[in-house]
């Protein structure tokens, strides 16, 4: 429940960008109809820099992006431990 709610302040409050799937892992725990899961992604900073991190969020089963697929994102910049897909 709390990545539940990690995602609705980054809807409000995060910063737009684009990031590269890297890898995705999956976690059978369902939050109501969403899966947590694990991302190694290659985000594009708006200065035009990349960061390569572990991160987490959670996904649709019909959303779950795979490797080398751009995804737009929302994220903060003092942390990356989650983001939220658009």
């Amino acid at each position: 429940m709390r990545l539940l709610q990690q995602q609705r302040y980054l809807l409000h409050q995060g910063i737009e960008a684009s990031a590269e799937i890297m890898e995705t892992v999956l976690f059978e725990d369902k939050v109501r109809n969403m899966l947590p899961v694990r991302l190694w992604i290659r985000l594009k900073k708006a200065d035009g820099t990349f960061i390569y991190t572990l991160t987490y969020t959670l996904i649709t089963q019909n959303h779950i992006p795979g490797k080398g697929q751009i995804v737009k994102i929302k994220y903060l910049p003092d942390n990356l431990s989650t983001i939220l897909i658009l």
